[in-house]
């Protein structure tokens, strides 16, 4: 084998990689940086030895031989620095094949801190696996073409590939006493800011001190009948995420299944300048309300609410995470909704599997990215049977799986109830409640809201009385004692 005069640099190339005209798979930066880490913080070696379990792992053949050496020394329980780990490597006549003492020195020099040794430690891990595939596949393929190869012996070789997932970390324990310090740092950050939110801002008063805000890795569940206003209601917690001036503002996403981004468009607008719904999409604004839809463009850019109408699951799951990557102020993710999406490869599982699937998958993507998601769900017609009290809806009647209530961590209903008055119209009076069923970090209840399905409005109560409908933005305006001034946005 030759070793060429840089030794970091020193490759093990396999010849039948060249048929791809590819570079084979490697980060020799990193490799150097954590190495140097190791050799300057000794307590880093626990942290990335759970990738890095084998020195195979690094491509460089010189950082193998480092990399054995920091092994051997953490075995014997003894010290990792630049004078042990020189001690070590010529012990194993090793030391001048690496670059000698010189190159050492210059892995420490390279790397300021080890903060970002495990992050280094997994893209290493990650080249290896590619590196493991590439030799593998390319064994097959030339055993493929061998007229004398057995092909069930080829089929044998390649399952060496599933074997591969043994070598997978696993996230390592930690001490319950060295996580202290870090919930003592988020008390006192809490403390500073002065309110209750911590995640993001939903926007209605009584549902912030029940949740302290939608919370990064945690799945949110919204269920109702139909035609309850549950896009109305997702909608509104979007937009109020965007413009919360009390914690830092969160782009939103929706994955829109069930409405076409020009209606879930128009509902943004309804509930944004107080017009008519109905009137947007027949057509029937006034002249100024047309004016005040021209201008509302501009300051939608400051809204940062995307919409995609993708269906298939895995193709949701690649869509959001290259949309969080290139958009890292979105923290939260709408799903509207969750029994519409599609999964390609249980179209003939019964539904309930399938259902079950979808929200795991959305529970597991949720912590992997450090977002929210909160997903729309229809509900059993169970609850329509029940009368009086019992028609308040349960976890139990969340439609066609049980796993929801089990991965959600939380769990709201809408409930409408009707009253045996009647306003002035005639029409009966409802109560609508947002019925937070479960809670795994806070308080569950009921906190009844106002919906004006005219406006696709869903206030706090304090906010508009719901009662009574109007003819006019005019109108609505002066019952409201907002001025007839084009609307100012709150951006």
């Amino acid at each position: 084998m030759e070793i060429k005069k840089d030794f970091s640099r020193t490759r093990k190339y396999n010849n039948s990689n060249l048929q791809f005209a590819k570079v084979t798979p490697q980060a020799p930066e990193l490799e150097e940086a954590v190495l140097g880490a190791c050799m300057i913080e000794s307590e880093t070696f626990a942290t990335v030895k759970q990738f890095l379990y084998t020195s195979e792992c690094f491509y460089a053949d010189a950082h193998q031989k480092i990399w054995k050496a920091i092994t051997e020394l953490d075995k014997a329980k003894k010290p990792i620095d630049l004078l042990t780990v020189s001690t070590q490597l010529r012990k194993n006549n090793h030391l001048e094949l690496v670059g000698g003492a010189y190159y050492l020195s210059q892995l420490t020099q390279s790397v300021l801190t080890s903060a970002n040794a495990h992050a280094h430690a997994a893209i290493i891990f990650e080249c290896f696996l590619k590196r493991e595939i590439i030799r593998l596949c390319a064994s097959g393929i030339n055993d493929a073409y061998n007229d004398d190869t057995d092909v069930f012996e080829i089929l044998d070789s390649l399952k060496e590939i599933q074997t591969l997932t043994d070598a997978l970390p696993t996230k390592a324990g930690y001490d319950i006493c060295d996580i202290v310090p870090e919930v003592l740092e988020d008390i006192k950050l809490q403390q500073e800011k002065n309110t209750v939110l911590i995640g993001t801002d939903t926007g209605f008063e009584e549902l912030n001190e029940m949740t302290s805000g939608f919370q990064k890795k945690q799945l949110i569940v919204i269920a109702a009948r139909p035609s309850k206003g549950k896009t109305a209601l997702l909608l509104a917690l979007a937009r109020n995420g965007t413009i919360s001036n009390r914690v830092p503002k969160s782009d939103a996403l929706i994955i829109s299944l069930e409405t076409d981004k020009k209606n879930l468009t128009k509902r943004v607008i309804a509930n944004h300048l107080h017009i008519p719904y109905k009137n947007i999409t027949e057509g029937t604004v006034s002249n100024i309300e047309l004016n005040e839809i021209e201008q509302i463009q501009k300051n939608f850019r400051q809204l940062k609410i995307f919409i995609s109408e993708i269906l298939e699951l895995t193709h949701i799951c690649n869509f959001v995470k290259n949309h969080i990557k290139k958009n890292p102020n979105c923290k939260v993710v709408y799903i509207d909704y969750l029994q519409l999406v599609v999964v390609t490869e249980l179209k003939n599982t019964i539904r309930e599997v399938t259902v079950s699937h979808i929200s795991r998958t959305f529970k597991l993507l949720a912590k992997e990215l450090d977002i929210t998601i909160v997903a729309l769900c229809q509900m059993n017609r169970a609850v329509e049977s029940r009368k009086g009290a019992d028609k308040f809806p349960v976890l139990a009647d969340l439609r066609e799986s049980g796993a929801i209530e089990q991965d959600a961590d939380i769990v709201m209903f809408i409930h409408h109830e009707e009253l045996a008055e009647t306003d002035s119209t005639g029409k009966p009076i409802k109560n609508i409640f947002l019925v937070v069923a479960k809670n795994r970090d806070g308080q569950i209840g009921n906190i009844k809201l106002n919906f004006v399905g005219e406006y696709q409005s869903w206030l706090d109560l304090n906010e508009f009385t719901g009662e009574r409908e109007f003819k006019s933005m005019s109108e609505f305006n002066q019952t409201n004692k907002i001025s007839n001034e084009p609307i100012q946005m709150p951006f």
